[in-house]
């Protein structure tokens, strides 16, 4: 298995497939997710991808990290 994160160069966390960097974006991701639902309520993930990938501010990291979590959701 390939010491790299699944997502670009850098060396991947041990026991994990994501880099710090990218390891980082996600726990952002999934914080996010939580307070959005909390806000808007009962919120799909997916719904909540399709909001956050329309605003501008979100980070380079955060929508590789997005397309990577709903790669593995169409194989699971």
């Amino acid at each position: 298995m390939s010491e790299l994160c699944s997502l670009c160069e850098r060396r991947r966390r041990t026991g994990d497939q994501l880099c710090e960097f990218h390891a980082t974006a996600l726990r952002n991701l999934h914080d996010g997710y939580r307070a959005w639902s909390k806000g808007f309520g009962d919120l799909a993930e997916e719904t909540y991808y399709s909001k956050l990938e329309k605003r501008p501010e979100i980070g380079h990291a955060v929508r590789e990290v997005m397309r990577y979590v709903r790669r593995r959701q169409m194989f699971a």
